[in-house]
């Protein structure tokens, strides 16, 4: 099985701020820049299959950026913050329970963070059938 979708905007990473703790001593912390977490929320239920994924899967994560205008054209990554790891936390969070059913399921992740118009993120995600098994060679 694959699915794939597209994110629009700048993608943001999930941060945690702050932690508040219960009466009775359980600690939460505070998310920020919760909003495009929920962009992708949305745009997951809306290619989802209709139970989540329970075997192991592959994603693929193309995060497209805006390139600065002061940004000189001899840089041609885009180096600065967010970190790209910041960035597919928040993404891998959001698919929770709607794509599959814990990105612990996750065993193969393939990343790029680059300059790119329009802003945004690609996601796929596949159904890894067969995972190769190695043995020791003596």
């Amino acid at each position: 099985m694959k699915i794939t979708f597209s994110v629009p905007g700048d993608c943001k990473s999930m941060q945690t701020g702050s932690v508040v703790r219960t009466k009775d001593g359980r600690a939460f912390p505070i998310r920020r820049n919760t909003a495009y977490a929920e962009r992708v929320y949305y745009q997951a239920c809306q290619v989802a299959p209709e139970k989540p994924i329970e075997g192991p899967v592959a994603v693929t994560i193309i995060i497209d950026r805006t390139r600065p205008k002061s940004l000189p054209k001899k840089i041609e990554h885009p180096i600065q913050h967010p970190d790209i790891d910041n960035n597919l936390k928040g993404l891998l969070d959001a698919m929770n329970g709607v794509i599959y059913k814990s990105d612990s399921q996750v065993v193969s992740l393939y990343a790029i963070k680059r300059f790119g118009y329009p802003p945004g993120v690609q996601i796929l995600i596949e159904t890894v059938i067969e995972l190769a098994c190695y043995e020791e060679v003596k």
